[in-house]
């Protein structure tokens, strides 16, 4: 849930967490198992294009490759560089995506 730490790595990753925000506050929280993180290549952007088809708005994450934040910028998403290991409602909160 919201209290889960940020991964250092983006594409490998064990969980991801997708998260609807309205008016500035958590409204659910979907915590997913990453089905990428042990591929032995392309983690990276094979979870960018999930989280492209699940039609988010925002990435949080520590630090993305240069393929992963150009898939993501064409797409359209603001990216939110955060330091890891914060719980994700900290991340939420830096990120100014909840009060």
């Amino acid at each position: 849930g919201l209290n889960s730490r940020i991964s250092p790595r983006f594409g490998r990753a064990p969980f991801m967490a997708f998260i609807d925000i309205a008016d500035g506050e958590v409204k659910a929280v979907n915590i997913v198992p990453n089905q990428a993180a042990n591929l032995p290549g392309g983690a990276g952007i094979m979870v960018a294009q999930w989280i492209i088809s699940a039609q988010a708005s925002d990435v949080i994450a520590p630090y993305l490759g240069p393929n992963v934040s150009m898939v993501l910028s064409q797409a359209g998403l603001r990216v939110h560089s955060i330091e890891p290991l914060i719980p994700l409602s900290e991340a939420l909160r830096r990120a100014g995506l909840i009060r």
